[in-house]
């Protein structure tokens, strides 16, 4: 018996299966490790279809054949690279596959999810494997980076008489804005 026909990931090593004599051979002979083993392995470049041969200990032998179709790798695809600021979150994303696993995992919401939030501390760069439906599994990766938090200085303290007016000055950002904004005359500069 040479096996079940069945599917083989593009890239991995099969392990074909005979059994059933006391004697093998396999065909064609040169794509397996050994052609005269129950149990050869094989590097796939396209579907393929083996013939074993079998003897007994009598000396009758018998042939069977196994079908192995090669399935392609699933075409994984992370999202673009993203920045964001520290201490806040951003979602990762990836497509491709029915199934995904990211790492490293302690930043991440759900590290099973096909678009899980990361919350890192620092820059990080997050691989993502994914799994089509014949069991087959590609990555790619997709990188967060961490920027600094503007250091800003809003100005010293400031005490002034019922009814006088103070200039508040800030330094420190690209763009201001100012809570409460209701006695502000402008609350978006600096």
């Amino acid at each position: 018996f040479a096996g079940d026909d069945r599917g083989v990931c593009e890239g991995e090593l099969l392990q074909l299966e005979g059994s059933g004599g006391n004697t093998y051979e396999w065909f064609p002979a040169n794509l397996v490790s050994d052609a005269n083993i129950a149990n050869p392995t094989a590097l796939l470049t396209a579907d393929q279809q083996f013939i074993l041969r079998v003897s007994n200990a009598v000396g009758c032998d018998d042939t069977d054949t196994v079908n192995i179709t090669l399935n392609p790798l699933p075409v994984i695809t992370a999202e673009t690279d993203i920045d964001v600021c520290l201490g806040t979150s951003a979602s990762l994303g990836a497509t491709g596959g029915i199934s995904y696993t990211w790492l490293p995992e302690a930043s991440l919401s759900d590290p099973t999810a096909p678009n899980p939030l990361a919350s890192p501390f620092q820059n990080t760069v997050y691989i993502v494997v994914g799994t089509d439906a014949n069991g087959c599994s590609s990555q790619d990766s997709q990188r967060v980076t961490i920027l600094s938090l503007p250091n800003i200085d809003a100005g010293q303290d400031a005490a002034i008489c019922e009814g006088e007016t103070v200039l508040l000055t800030a330094v420190g950002a690209q763009s201001y804005s100012w809570s409460p904004a209701g006695s502000l005359s402008d609350n978006s500069i600096a």
